[in-house]
């Protein structure tokens, strides 16, 4: 079975001629408030995410979206499940429609704060994944198909340098997704898919390479003049 929501897109696997690989400065990063860059709503900073914790992130992802995929006769609900798990609030679980055999397969990743890390089901591990490696993302959405959803595709923005974007190029194109800029936003990097399938692909493609092949010049970590930065700082 697989009710993945998945669209038809012509997507452009080289990065954007006019992409300005900006990077915000020190004094545009609030590292003590929460609040992400971009002027996006309901944001926060991702920044410098552990490897370890990045792949175990998208370790949960990917089997609760096997789960997921595999309990969804119809897109619906592959939605119902997928909010499930994201904002997961014991005092709804009885109105959200979901049957005790799916609870039962979900239970262990049930909790008011998700596996996920408050991202959504395909784009959270995609997220971890960039932030682990120097970049820094801005905003993201999995698209969905039974409310309102801000983007009409799985997105995720992102702040990358050259050197960063160069090095993701190739892995963009291997995992069958692309680049794009918003007018908007035009600072930013855009990263789209068919679906959240691609997503994931991305993410175990950019975890596994910068295991095993992360080349000398780059930098895993974004580190701003004049602050000092450590893990988990949101």
């Amino acid at each position: 079975m697989n009710m993945i929501p998945r669209l038809e897109l012509e997507l452009s696997d080289d990065l954007p001629a006019d992409a300005r690989y900006w990077m915000p400065p020190p004094d545009e990063v609030d590292f003590e408030g929460g609040t992400g860059i971009g002027f996006f709503q309901d944001v926060r900073l991702i920044i410098n995410v552990a490897p370890d914790e990045a792949q175990q992130i998208a370790a949960d992802e990917r089997e609760i979206l096997r789960i997921v995929d595999s309990l969804s006769p119809d897109g619906a609900t592959f939605e119902r499940l997928a909010n499930l798990v994201e904002f997961y609030d014991p005092d709804d679980a009885e109105s959200s429609g979901v049957g005790p055999a799916a609870f039962e397969r979900l239970e262990q990743y049930l909790d008011e704060w998700s596996p996920l890390q408050g991202l959504e089901l395909g784009v959270a591990g995609i997220a971890h994944a960039l932030a682990s490696v120097g970049c820094i993302p801005v905003a993201s959405c999995r698209s969905h198909v039974a409310q309102y959803s801000w983007a009409d595709r799985p997105v995720v923005y992102f702040a990358a340098d050259e050197p960063h974007g160069r090095w993701l190029e190739p892995l963009v194109r291997q995992a069958g997704c692309g680049f794009a800029i918003d007018d908007e936003r035009p600072d930013f990097l855009l990263l789209e898919a068919p679906s959240i399938t691609e997503m994931t692909r991305l993410t175990a493609a950019i975890l596994r390479e910068s295991e095993t092949g992360w080349p000398t010049w780059l930098s895993r970590t974004y580190e701003p003049v004049g602050l000092e930065v450590d893990y988990h700082v949101y």
